[in-house]
């Protein structure tokens, strides 16, 4: 029996008291991300649902064992958050070393994405406008519209005062009608 802090290893069922206040429901992987990954690893093969099933709740414990052990490399170390780095120290602590290098492969492809992705979202910055400028058409765009929306206003005040004037000739024309009758 091997004991971290509150999380214990007996006969590979982890038991830890944080976790207890979720239903095991409740903490899962994605069924539709494993099914994927089956597809991808195996696509001449046809996986039943209990091996499915099977695949998915040993993924789960997978996770839970890695994520307690790395929680606990995080705990020794004295950190509130647990890094990418405490993961592999879990995983090499839990004699899963041989998957390291390819872990660390996996996150620097993260991250070069990760990258990727904040650098496409700063697109206005590449622009080569100055702020200052951004700023100055955006407040002119701004006076644009409020002198198109005053415009159609007062537009459609006048027409509400034309047809107000037409029906009241209108009115007054049949008054003096009837009157000279």
């Amino acid at each position: 029996m091997k004991i971290h802090n509150n999380c214990s290893y007996l006969s590979g069922e982890l038991s830890d008291t944080s976790m207890t206040s979720y239903p095991e429901e409740e903490v899962t992987v994605p069924r539709a991300t494993v099914n994927k990954m089956l597809r991808e690893m195996l696509p001449h093969t046809r996986v039943s649902a209990g091996a499915r099933r099977l695949v998915l709740a040993c993924a789960r414990k997978f996770v839970r064992v890695v994520a307690a052990e790395s929680n606990s490399m995080c705990r020794h170390l004295e950190r509130k958050i647990i890094t990418a780095d405490h993961v592999i120290q879990g995983l090499e602590s839990l004699g899963l070393g041989t998957y390291v290098p390819e872990m660390r492969s996996t996150l620097a492809e993260y991250n070069a994405l990760a990258l990727q992705r904040r650098q496409a979202s700063h697109r206005l910055e590449h622009l080569g406008i100055p702020e200052e400028e951004l700023l100055r058409q955006q407040q002119e765009l701004f006076t644009q519209a409020r002198m198109a929306e005053a415009h159609l206003a007062q537009h459609e005040w006048s027409h509400i005062q034309h047809e107000a004037e037409c029906s009241e000739n209108q009115v007054c024309g049949t008054f003096q009608e009837q009157m000279l009758k």
